[in-house]
């Protein structure tokens, strides 16, 4: 190697790590261009601190985006292991009384709502920035914080499978292990997807712009629902009407009314104090 060559592979290593850039993916990229000079000394590679912000830029968005579908993927993994779980563990309407079973029981369907939410939305993001190379920053943090709150939810509604069986015996039904089985592959899967959240934390691309919301992320289907509030409203609005005919049917009116405006309620709750954060609202 000549003076030139490694002064220049010397700043390109500094500003790969300047931009977040470190360990083994930092030694692979300086590898391959040390190569590059082995082969044509004369090449002219390009400004290190540029290539080191285009790096940077380009892995960010792919491990924003990964981030996302990971999340997604374990959550619906978690999701079909406790709801077969539940389900099986009797009736899931039945609660007896207790304070661990009521908490058990809301556990499960606030964290189960948020954790679909949120998994959801970072799908249809990643969705529609998939063929871009470089994302704004505002836009990458989007992803992660979508793919974070997912992770943490679906952790807590988890949580309500041993809460329920252990409140709850004399309701739930088929072997206790079970239960220990079905929280370890719903953690078990949820933890493999930590890495690429934590991954998309540490390297962000730097681009500058705005994060979209919500009508962004729906496309064609946004027009004529006019603002994420109005989104929010029509599914509140939703639940109340659908859970209030159950209730009916069922005729259990008032308890179905009552249901319904609990998870309206809800919607609209998790709507405004998680709807600029997760990148619905702006």
């Amino acid at each position: 190697m000549t003076p030139e060559r490694d002064d220049y592979l010397n700043r390109l290593a500094r500003e790969l790590a300047g931009a977040g850039i470190r360990g083994a993916r930092r030694r692979r990229i300086l590898d391959e261009f040390a190569d590059h000079l082995a082969c044509d000394p004369d090449a002219g590679l390009g400004d290190p601190r540029a290539l080191a912000t285009q790096f940077a830029d380009e892995l960010g968005t792919s491990f924003a985006r990964r981030a996302a579908l990971s999340a997604f993927a374990a959550l619906a993994v978690t999701g079909a292991v406790l709801v077969a779980r539940l389900l099986s563990m009797g009736q899931f309407n039945r609660i007896d009384g207790s304070a661990a079973d009521t908490l058990g029981i809301l556990a499960a369907v606030i964290a189960a709502q948020v954790a679909f939410a949120a998994g959801t939305l970072g799908l249809l993001r990643a969705w529609r920035l998939r063929g871009e190379s470089r994302i704004p920053a505002a836009e990458a943090k989007i992803l992660a914080r979508r793919a974070g709150v997912g992770l943490v939810a679906g952790a807590l509604a988890t949580a309500a499978v041993p809460l329920r069986a252990v409140a709850s015996p004399h309701v739930t039904s088929g072997p206790s292990w079970l239960s220990g089985a079905a929280v370890a592959v719903a953690l078990g899967a949820l933890l493999l997807a930590v890495p690429a959240v934590i991954q998309s934390a540490r390297l962000r691309p730097s681009a500058a712009g705005p994060a979209a919301d919500l009508m962004a992320d729906l496309g064609p289907l946004s027009k004529p629902l006019v603002s994420p509030t109005r989104i929010a409203l029509l599914l509140a609005g939703a639940m109340l009407v659908f859970l209030a005919v159950t209730g009916i049917m069922a005729d259990d009116p008032y308890d179905g009314i009552l249901r319904g405006l609990m998870e309206g309620g809800a919607c609209l709750a998790g709507f405004a104090a998680l709807g600029r954060y997760l990148g619905l609202r702006r």
